[in-house]
């Protein structure tokens, strides 16, 4: 395609004589041209070092992107001087104004050339880019088949070949049609076996899930493909470990240990506790004086079924509130720092240093028992 441009109009002609008044492209095309410029008439060679290029956008968007552009490269010299260029209509911008599939949009094109600081350029020419049919992806179209009429009867579909609906070289007649549609409508609820199930992505084990939307492939839970559990190694996200927890029982619940409990208190084996007694209810033993009880303002304390009196006097014992001071008489504390030494008169005639106390021992005499 050649096309020529009046340096002084500013216009575009498609001959030397006639105007151009619209330009049309087609989408994907690769679209070489040439130009030449014109005075008077006459081809004009431009000066030396003149970039001329040419761009195309859609209509009246002046600031966005070139839908297409190329810069001139010049050919020839004098009244043969020939600027050739090449459209790419297959850019992304392009794509863009197609994205709804229009029969064509409307662009605007403009050539522009430069010469040192000297700039000119054309008017603005419209352009319209149509949509293409042929993409290159739509495969080869299908063949009918032969052409069915009532007079071809041997094409024609028997009641049972329509009612099956399994034969697809045979035409349908409007009453074979009514006759299957008669039949699959007695049908309506109807069973199949488990051999007319197809699968598609399958695989061994697995059954059908719905998803939502539709009915997938997906093996059971479990694993071993058979919709459950069938021993410890397949159950998963079991924990490692099982840490006791704090809890009670009631007897009830230990097999024979009421029976065993009650075997122990008859035998009379129970652990004896820490506990405590009233003084009055010690009949026999040795009454720790640790044990007698703080406080205690009572005149007496029993030991078993024995009673003391509290006093200052032999036979008796002290209150906690009591007093008694150091001294070396009746009712006085010898200190420990007292080196006076045992006076055997009084009765005390003798000092044994024996292992065991005697069953009868002698009055007058003092047992050192070591045993």
């Amino acid at each position: 395609m050649r096309i020529y441009l009046d340096l002084d109009a500013r216009r575009f002609f498609s001959t030397i004589t006639r105007s151009l008044s619209r330009l049309e492209f087609k989408r994907r095309d690769n679209d070489a041209f040439e130009v030449q410029f014109l005075r008077a008439g006459i081809v004009q060679e431009l000066p030396a070092g003149t970039v001329a290029r040419v761009g195309l956008k859609a209509t009246e968007d002046y600031a966005g992107d070139f839908l297409a552009t190329d810069t001139l490269s010049k050919s020839g010299t004098g009244t043969d001087t020939v600027y050739k260029g090449e459209f790419n209509l297959n850019t992304a911008p392009l794509e863009g104004l197609f994205a709804s599939e229009p029969d064509s949009v409307t662009a605007m094109l403009e050539l522009q050339w430069q010469s040192g600081t000297q700039v000119g350029s054309s008017l603005t020419l419209p352009v319209t880019i149509f949509n293409d049919v042929i993409r290159g992806d739509e495969g080869a179209p299908a063949n009918l088949p032969l052409f069915y009429t009532s007079e071809t009867s041997d094409f024609l579909a028997t009641q049972a070949e329509a009612e099956a609906g399994a034969d697809n070289t045979k035409w349908m007649s409007p009453l074979r049609t009514a006759q299957a549609i008669t039949a699959l409508a007695s049908t309506g609820s109807h069973t199949h076996p488990l051999s007319d199930l197809t699968q598609s992505s399958a695989s061994t084990g697995q059954v059908p899930t719905w998803n939502g939307t539709a009915w997938v492939p997906q093996t059971p839970s479990g694993g071993g493909g058979g919709g459950g559990v069938s021993s410890w190694n397949d159950l998963t996200d079991k924990p490692s470990t099982f840490p006791p927890d704090t809890h009670t029982h009631v007897i009830a619940d230990t097999t024979g240990l009421q029976a065993a409990l009650d075997g122990k208190q008859a035998a009379g084996s129970y652990a004896a506790a820490t506990h405590t007694h009233d003084a009055a209810s010690i009949t026999s033993g040795t009454l720790a004086v640790a044990r007698i009880p703080t406080g205690t303002t009572s005149t007496t304390v029993s030991l078993g079924n024995h009673t003391h009196t509290f006093g200052t006097t032999a036979g008796t014992f002290a209150q906690g509130n009591h007093t008694h001071t150091f001294g070396t008489t009746a009712g006085t504390f010898c200190q420990g720092n007292d080196s006076r030494l045992l006076n055997l008169t009084g009765g005390i005639t003798t000092v044994a240093v024996v292992a065991a106390l005697p069953a009868t021992p002698n009055s007058s005499t003092l047992y050192i028992v070591t045993g």
